[in-house]
């Protein structure tokens, strides 16, 4: 639990509360933010007590917000670059109190996406379409949709995006008891070249690993879910047991050890090797049937 917005009579009463919940489990510790001026930032709100009681609810965003986001010129669908003017513009309609508030809040989110590169014109365009979005559904909150929503996930290209949306709003139109609606995959930067450096063999995990005697035909197939490095470790010691590369006639070698494949499931990826290949020195067979008697 966290963000709670609670109301109290007095700051005493407050801090009672406090004490109380924090003393229920040492592990589970809450802390208190007070309101400043009758004014607090409760998530993406600014809640004022007013002269009468009631309260002012304004749309707030974090001083450690960049106000970046998928600009206008990045390719990608027109509908997913606009998405966060039409989430933000209908969280601020939502959430602001009053039509001035609501105002407010618009021109600093117009403010913003003009920096990401986005027409006056069109930002406008989408906050008439959110307006009159969030009035319709107020309307009919009671009317039940009853058509099947049928998801399509399409790679995206540019060129022939409109004519595809208007063949599939003209079979829509033909269809009564189910709506088709298109996600689109973009091309992103690891599809062509690896964006994060390439783990290290000794930080490995999850990894089924050989043992070859440079000295005698002996083998061993292994596996762990630790780092590799840490496994061969307790080889080369015998610590905190003893293995059978450990207690082999001839004393390993870290460059002996190798890694035969990756698996979540590693114990199963050792049993089929173990079953598979000859001349093991493995005192199992595989720690894991490979067929099932039902």
């Amino acid at each position: 639990m966290n963000d709670c917005f609670t109301i109290f009579k007095n700051s005493s009463d407050a801090k009672k509360f406090l004490n109380f919940i924090n003393s229920l489990d040492e592990n589970i510790q809450f802390t208190l933010e007070e309101s400043s001026n009758k004014c607090i930032t409760f998530l993406d709100t600014e809640i004022t007590l007013e002269t009468d009681n009631s309260f002012k609810i304004d749309f707030h965003i974090k001083s450690t917000n960049t106000g970046v986001y998928t600009p206008q010129f990045a390719y990608a669908p027109e509908k997913y670059k606009l998405a966060a003017i039409r989430s933000l513009l209908s969280r601020a309609f939502r959430i602001c109190s009053d039509q001035t508030l609501y105002e407010s809040a618009s021109e600093k989110i117009i403010e913003t996406f003009i920096g990401n590169g986005f027409q006056l014109e069109t930002i406008l365009k989408v906050k008439k379409q959110v307006e009159e979005k969030v009035c319709a559904k107020q309307e009919n909150k009671n009317k039940e949709n009853d058509k099947k929503i049928i998801y399509w996930s399409v790679p995206f290209i540019r060129e022939g995006f409109k004519d595809f949306n208007h063949r599939i709003h003209k079979i829509n139109q033909k269809l009564s008891k189910a709506e088709i609606q298109t996600t689109y995959s973009t091309c992103k930067m690891k599809d062509f070249f690896r964006n994060k450096d390439k783990i290290v063999s000794d930080l490995r995990s999850d990894i089924v690993y050989q043992y070859n005697c440079d000295r005698c035909p002996m083998r061993y197939i292994g596996a762990t879910k630790r780092h590799f490095y840490t496994r061969i470790s307790e080889h080369l010691r015998g610590y905190p047991t003893q293995t059978e590369v450990s207690m082999h006639v001839h004393a390993p070698k870290h460059e002996n050890f190798k890694i035969i494949g990756c698996s979540k499931y590693p114990m199963i990826l050792e049993s089929i090797l173990i079953n598979n290949t000859d001349c093991l020195s493995n005192d199992r067979n595989g720690q894991f049937p490979l067929t099932l008697n039902l």
